[in-house]
């Protein structure tokens, strides 16, 4: 994790790694029970979009494989 600004966090990620990180990413942050636990109860699903480029002006969406 490089940097959070508002609600987005910017990680560095070799392009080898990009699908699998990704996708882990993805999945912790859409995992309400272990990013909550017992001590807030959220009844609305957290929706994580990915996007990936070399620079700001360059970023497209992510498509991740969650079966790597």
């Amino acid at each position: 994790l490089l940097v959070q600004i508002h609600d987005e966090l910017l990680f560095e990620v070799p392009d080898e790694h990009l699908s699998k990180a990704g996708a882990l990413i993805k999945s912790v942050m859409e995992d309400r029970e272990t990013l909550c636990s017992e001590f807030l109860n959220l009844r609305v699903p957290l929706r994580v979009s990915l996007c990936a480029g070399k620079t700001w002006g360059h970023m497209t969406p992510l498509q991740n494989n969650s079966s790597q």
